[in-house]
This record gives C-alpha cells, structure tokens and sequence, in this order.
C-alpha cells in the first residue's frame, strides 16, 4: 500500500512538472514564458509603462518588487541597453494584460541597463527571472494630458480648503482668527522609476 502512495505522488509531481511551460529562446537571445497573452496595444520605444514587476534570483528569492514602491510603478521604454537579449527587449515583446517571465544575465542587466555594479547576493554568470505584468501603456501625450488633469484637481482642493478656512474665520471665536493658515495636500506619487539610465 505505501508503495502504491509513493508511486501516485510520484506520477502528481511529474504532471505539475510537465504542465508548466517551459522557456521559449527568442531569435535575439531573450528566454521568455507567457502565462497571460492577448491582442491588444503592443509597447513600442517611448512608450511610459505601468506594470507589476518582480525580479527573482536563481534561488528564486526576491531581489526587487514594484510593490514595494509604488501600485502604479511607471517606466519608460528605452532602446535596448545590450545584445543577447536585454530587459527592454523583454517589454517591448509584450501586450496590455499579457503576464510574463524572461530570463536575463545578471551582468547584462546590472553593467548595461543599470549601468551600476553586480550586486554581493547576485552572482557572475547568473540568470535573473523577470516576472512582468503590462498593466497599461501611457503616450507623451497621455502622460501630459494625465499629469494636468491632476494639477488642475489638486488646485481645485486648495481653493476649496482656502474658502472654508476663509469661512471659518468669521466665527470670532476661530482659531484662525489673525493667523496665517498653512494646508498641505499629500498625494502618493505615481512613480516613474529609472530602472534604465
């Protein structure tokens, strides 16, 4: 009986091991596995992505999040950094909606694309897996038109947050009475992060 158990976990994880994709190798070097794929918008240079990205070690740890930045982590297509496969080709090969993994020298990355040093936990030679989810894609233009719209609703809440201090202050018994009144508006940036130099 404990032979036959052994025998059906063995058959279970060699079906898990033979249904997930394999890597597909790209004409220009790029390892690349789409678990999401459709026909919509494709990146081009110039293009400012918004996407969800994480970047994993050879070991499979998490060596960089765009969660753990911003949940509208932006970028913008550059030209590819190097040969042989580089990040930028990884996203300009994707769609809006599409989800992905490529897989990408370390030294490329880091020494082309970064234009910074190898990090101590990465080692030489290693591949990095990319794990990108292309959210949206954003023109000059629409980032223009997107960037007014917001300075034009942040000026609408200083008017009026400034009318009801103004209002506030016909009450004699206000604090801001004869005072200088200060509002401050935070709002989370959306950032546009410089993963390529």
């Amino acid at each position: 009986m404990f032979v036959y158990l052994l025998l059906f976990i063995s058959l279970l994880q060699f079906q898990n091991c033979s249904s997930e994709k394999s890597f597909t190798l790209e004409k220009n070097g790029l390892q690349y596995r789409f678990q999401i794929e459709n026909d919509s918008t494709k990146a081009k240079v110039g293009d400012i992505l918004e996407l969800e990205m994480k970047i994993l070690s050879a070991e499979k740890k998490i060596l960089f999040s765009t969660k753990e930045i911003s949940p509208n982590f932006r970028m913008k297509l550059n030209p590819p950094s190097h040969k042989g496969g580089s990040f930028e080709d990884a996203l300009a090969m994707m769609r809006v909606g599409e989800k992905a993994s490529f897989l990408i020298g370390a030294e490329n990355f880091y020494t082309f694309t970064k234009k910074e040093k190898l990090p101590e936990n990465v080692k030489k030679g290693e591949l990095l897996q990319f794990d990108i989810l292309l959210k949206k894609i954003l023109s000059k233009k629409e980032l223009a038109q997107e960037e007014l719209k917001i300075k034009r609703l942040k000026k609408k809440k200083e008017n009026t947050a400034i009318f009801r201090i103004f209002k506030s202050t016909k009450n004699n018994f206000s604090p801001f009475k004869n005072r200088t009144v200060c509002t401050r508006y935070e709002k989370r940036k959306r950032a546009i992060a410089p993963i390529g130099r």
